[in-house]
């Protein structure tokens, strides 16, 4: 082919293809996992990715596919980047932590065996009417605050 016949095609990157190039560079990656954990850097045992595609419970169920999803510690960490803002976005995120949750049980284990799941959102929207950098959520009791479970965070 000669060079006047050539197209050059230049795009700019998509904030999603660029998180996760970044993220899956574990010099990357380690250091954002410790702080979000707040654990020193040199007691993270290694890094696995795991499937970021959900297959379908049905033909009428929707696929999801998340952004970056690692095991570290024995507990699951999902890393989403969203620039555009969702009306649903708060229900997407539960579905994802639900799925990932439920992936994290094997048949021959028991309930008390699950793995621990922590769903991390970057996000460039106002998710909530309040101001606030940082927020991080559990399931709780209404009326006393108890703790339903650590393992879902």
């Amino acid at each position: 082919m000669s060079i006047e016949n050539s197209v050059e095609i230049v795009t700019k990157p998509h904030y999603d293809f660029m998180f996760k190039k970044i993220c899956k560079d574990e010099e990357v990656l380690r250091p954002l996992v410790a702080e979000i954990l707040n654990v020193n850097l040199d007691n993270l045992t290694a890094v696995e990715f795991v499937d970021t595609e959900f297959t379908k419970d049905d033909s009428e169920g929707k696929t999801c596919r998340v952004d970056i999803l690692v095991t570290v510690n024995n507990q699951v960490i999902n890393l989403e980047l969203n620039v555009a803002a969702q009306t649903d976005y708060k229900d997407r995120s539960l579905l994802y932590a639900a799925k990932i949750f439920a992936r994290g049980l094997a048949k021959n284990k028991k309930y008390g065996e699950v793995t621990s799941v922590i769903c991390v959102n970057f996000i460039d929207f106002e998710l909530f009417e309040y101001a606030k950098f940082h927020g991080q959520f559990q399931m709780l009791e209404l009326e006393n605050h108890t703790l339903l479970s650590k393992k879902l965070l």
